[in-house]
């Protein structure tokens, strides 16, 4: 388990110091997806949380910049319509962005954006629509995950958490595989095991979980990725106990 105290920076942090405990993390969390298929890592992933601030963009993102800095060509894509975030990570302008495409005439070129990272794209948001369901559950979003993943080796959906919304399993249904965020500061049981539950009835192929936000006494917050857990959800009926912290 690595560790990092939490900074406004967190987000880049993969890509600003290479050498830090969530580059490692990251790193360790890219080579467990690589090993998580026969052909190796799923070419569209959802990451999702059961609730807000749990630390799935913060995943999503420096997960993208490790495997754009491994030479992948990565497509990172807002489709938080909610409460969307990319564009203040990258410091992208959001005013033409995923849902310019879904409910306008934008094309698929027009809404991807270069970031600083090499090889790693983003789409942001775009104007936040009144009905972002039935965006995401309309034929051109899957059209636009069709090409994207033609087009790019990874692509990567930052999705909105899972309780009380039904986007994160229009999205998990639509990915190859969903990456479920655990707070592991915040987070109860029983949030996992429902969160755990809705997917798996939206038929998401639920990969794994990460833990996130792992404290330490008097060291505040951290994010520590355990790659104990990528199959703690899998094959196993319904388990959805918390994962636990593998060695520090």
């Amino acid at each position: 388990m690595n560790w990092v105290c939490e900074d406004e920076e967190l987000g880049l942090l993969a890509f600003r110091d290479p050498k830090s405990s969530v580059a490692e993390s990251v790193r360790s969390l890219r080579t467990q997806l690589l090993f998580s298929t026969s052909d190796g890592a799923p070419d569209i992933l959802h990451f999702t949380s059961a609730g807000p601030g749990e630390g799935k963009t913060t995943t999503a993102i420096n997960t993208a910049i490790a495997f754009a800095q491994a030479g992948n060509t990565v497509l990172l894509i807002d489709c938080d319509l909610r409460n969307p975030s990319l564009q203040r990570a990258f410091t992208l302008p959001n005013t033409n962005g995923l849902t310019n495409y879904l409910a306008g005439s934008a094309k698929p070129l027009e809404i991807s954006q270069a970031t600083m990272v090499t090889r790693l794209f983003a789409i942001t948001s775009g104007p936040l629509p009144p009905n972002p369901v039935e965006l995401l559950a309309s034929a051109k979003m899957l059209d636009l995950l069709s090409v994207a993943a033609e087009r790019f080796d990874i692509v990567i959906i930052d999705g909105p958490p899972v309780i009380g919304l039904a986007d994160a399993l229009i999205l998990a249904n639509l990915a190859k595989a969903t990456i479920f965020i655990v707070d592991a500061q915040s987070t109860h049981r029983r949030e996992i095991a429902s969160a755990v539950k809705r997917l798996r009835q939206a038929n998401a192929h639920l990969l794994g979980a990460v833990l996130a936000k792992v404290g330490r006494a008097g060291k505040g917050y951290g994010y520590g990725y355990g790659y104990d857990y990528m199959y703690s959800y899998g094959g196993r009926g319904d388990q959805t106990n918390l994962p636990q912290q593998s060695p520090a």
